[in-house]
């Protein structure tokens, strides 16, 4: 796997996590910025359209069509089982009182990474199967297995489900995006914890992440957020460089740049 010229989708983790519209729906570009829970939403950046006409793949048609492969059966399956429905289908904020802070996952990579920007794809003609690939860059790399070849301003895509898009025929469609208190900001720089799964179409998917934005490390999780509070975290509020020398010391695969 050379990263420097491969980019890497994570998927799997976010289409859990978060929840579908009930199908594709209309507005304009001026309307799709209204309502209060949008004004606050991390994830307000799904509101601008991509123009599928002029917006540039990232990588080439072979890689594109794996992954259309992969997303086609989750974004299918979470259509046709909605169809009809009346409203939002969401999935909880659930998470498990004593999991680890920094899981021991096999094949772990750890990294940090800014979100420089992302592209929206349409699977079907119809916009019903539409996913997003919010594109990061690699700032360093904490630890990788053996096989892994990330480096500082390597390209890794994490993919969510959903999106905005301007149609060829000048139509605004979003599907499947509700606002979220919880998820990745343009712009903001994040720890991530991420393990390759070739089973799910060569993909990534993406376990733990952290803002350090601020030069700190913050929560930026309901469950980091609960684990502050009972001041169970070894992480959250630690300056960036002391976390980076906490983890290559205690991690238990660090140590490969």
């Amino acid at each position: 796997m050379n990263a420097k010229i491969l980019r890497l989708t994570v998927c799997a983790f976010l289409l859990l996590a978060y929840g579908f519209c009930d199908k594709p729906y209309l507005f304009s570009q001026d309307t799709a910025n209204s309502g209060t829970k949008w004004d606050s939403a991390a994830n307000r950046w799904q509101l601008k359209a991509v123009d599928l006409q002029s917006q540039v793949d990232t990588v080439s048609q072979a890689t594109r069509d794996q992954r259309n492969a992969h997303w086609r059966v989750p974004l299918e399956s979470a259509y046709n089982a909605s169809k009809g429905a009346a409203g939002t289908v969401t999935v909880g904020n659930g998470f498990i009182l004593d999991a680890l802070e920094l899981p021991n996952v096999k094949g772990a990579i750890w990294v940090l990474a800014t979100f420089k920007t992302f592209h929206v794809f349409a699977i079907d003609p119809d916009f019903h199967l539409i996913y997003t690939e919010m594109n990061f860059q690699v700032d360093k790399v904490i630890s990788q297995p053996d096989d892994s070849n990330l480096s500082i301003g390597s390209a890794v895509d994490l993919g969510t489900p959903g999106g905005r898009v301007k149609t060829p025929d000048g139509t605004f469609v979003a599907s499947r995006i509700d606002p979220i208190d919880y998820f990745f900001r343009l712009d903001h720089k994040y720890l991530l914890l991420l393990t390759y799964e070739e089973q799910l179409g060569g993909e990534f998917v993406t376990h733990r992440w952290w803002d350090i934005t601020s030069g700190t490390v913050q929560p930026d999780t309901p469950e980091q957020i609960a684990r502050a509070k009972r001041g169970d975290s070894a992480i959250i509020g630690m300056t960036v460089h002391d976390l980076v020398s906490y983890l290559t010391k205690n991690l238990p695969s660090a140590g490969k740049e």
